[in-house]
């Protein structure tokens, strides 16, 4: 089970888990409009944009998978 770390917030979710539904679980809000709970990931309307620290890019929430060590900012200037 990966640990990530989003926002400051470390969580621990099982492998597959989508960084959206990480943030989810530690109350974080990642907005969107394309994303459906138990749907597969459209990825179209790139509200849910947040960024990996780790690799220093922008990332869809709502299809990208949490990673070990990975490290998420949900609000940055980018």
């Amino acid at each position: 089970m990966p640990i990530i770390e989003i926002d400051g917030k470390s969580v621990e979710v099982p492998a597959g888990t989508r960084v959206i539904q990480a943030a989810q679980k530690v109350g974080i809000n990642i907005p969107t409009m394309c994303y459906m709970e138990g749907m597969e990931p459209f990825t179209s309307c790139m509200i849910c944009m947040v960024k990996d620290v780790g690799k220093n890019k922008l990332v869809p929430g709502c299809s990208a998978l949490a990673e070990e060590g990975m490290k998420i900012v949900t609000e940055d200037d980018e």
